[in-house]
């Protein structure tokens, strides 16, 4: 009883080999090589270093600008009589806004006139006279002088009464109106608002390793929060002269066409400077790993053998990074399973995408 119990594992065990010594003798070979395959080859994802366009670029923040900007306001001391304007009037130069009060500078230039008409007909009497020798020079001189200075009164009150009419400086878009009919105004007393929009003057500040990058006329981009989807172009108009010495940065001045008016002064807007557009050799950041003091990445030759090849990095966007050196247009790289190789270790690819693509630029 006892025997057969042992028995029957070592007959299990001989059956075992038995049927294991068959299966390497009897199956085809290129069968059994299919079943195990390569036993040191790692499966990664590659990719295939590509050229595209990179620029430098640099955000400022920077205040939107009427390109002329005023405030309307009265010279005189007067009783505003009539209001010429509604709020948000899009007026021309030399536009009546406001007429104050000028009963009494209308009199008087009226006064001074009559005036001048009598002593001009009493001059062209004395010059009558005088040709005869029937007056004196002198009392010529005196009427003269007497006409020279009425004419010159008039011309004040002239402009005295000009000042009583209130006109727009410049071509633009009025603001909220201030005053009303019968308001007794001062010097000073804001009335409106007049501004010209149909360029916006953008003022913002570049740090002074770009300066050696600008130039009049050089193009940008600006967005505001206003206009979410819309970026609107400019160009430079002035650098300034002078670098600050606490923030190390250069005034810049640049305008932007407004006809469609959908800017308004005081906005806050970004402005992007582009510079140095280039062709760079571009791969995914995954394919780049630190070792010891330098950055690495695996690239696959032709006999799908991964090689550890030093690169020397540039600039970086998101998902990619810059290859400077040590890596030519169209070389494979890992990108994925690189973790598990080591130089000179045999591959097997699973397939091959463009890194712009894939790294999102």
């Amino acid at each position: 009883m006892s025997q057969s119990r042992y028995q029957l594992p070592v007959m299990i065990a001989v059956l075992l080999i038995a049927a294991m010594t068959a299966w390497l003798f009897l199956v085809p070979e290129e069968e059994q090589a299919r079943g195990r395959g390569p036993s040191d080859a790692v499966r990664v994802m590659a990719i295939a270093a590509e050229t595209t366009e990179l620029t430098d670029s640099l955000e400022a923040l920077g205040t939107a600008r009427a390109n002329e900007a005023v405030i309307i306001t009265s010279q005189s001391t007067e009783l505003i009589a009539s209001v010429e304007f509604e709020d948000g009037d899009q007026v021309a130069a030399g536009d009546i806004l406001v007429t104050l009060q000028s009963s009494n500078e209308s009199a008087r230039v009226a006064e001074l006139q009559v005036s001048l008409s009598e002593a001009k007909r009493q001059l062209a009497r004395l010059e009558n006279l005088a040709t005869g020798n029937a007056t004196s020079r002198s009392m010529l001189d005196e009427q003269a002088s007497r006409v020279d200075t009425l004419e010159a009164q008039i011309d004040q009150a002239r402009a005295n009464l000009s000042e009583l009419t209130i006109q727009a400086p410049f071509a633009g878009v009025l603001g909220h109106r201030q005053i009303s009919p019968g308001t007794l105004i001062t010097p000073g007393m804001p009335i409106t608002t007049l501004d010209d929009v149909s360029i916006i003057k953008l003022d913002f500040s570049v740090p002074e390793t770009f300066i050696s990058g600008l130039s009049a006329g050089q193009l940008i981009e600006t967005t505001t929060a206003a206009w979410p989807e819309q970026s609107f172009t400019g160009r430079l108009t002035s650098i300034g002269s002078r670098v600050d010495p606490v923030t190390r940065a250069v005034p810049v001045r640049s305008v932007i066409d407004n006809s469609d008016q959908k800017l308004k002064p005081g906005m806050l807007m970004t402005v992007r400077l582009i510079k140095n557009r280039r062709n760079a050799l571009v791969v995914p950041e995954s394919a780049v790993f630190p070792l010891n003091d330098g950055q690495f990445l695996y690239r696959v030759e032709d006999d799908l053998v991964a090689r550890r090849i030093r690169v020397t990095l540039g600039d970086r966007r998101p998902g990619l990074v810059e290859i400077i050196e040590g890596l030519s247009p169209g070389d494979r790289v890992v990108i994925e399973g690189g973790l598990k190789l080591s130089d000179g270790q045999t591959v097997e690819l699973i397939n091959t995408a463009s890194p712009v693509a894939n790294g999102g630029f």
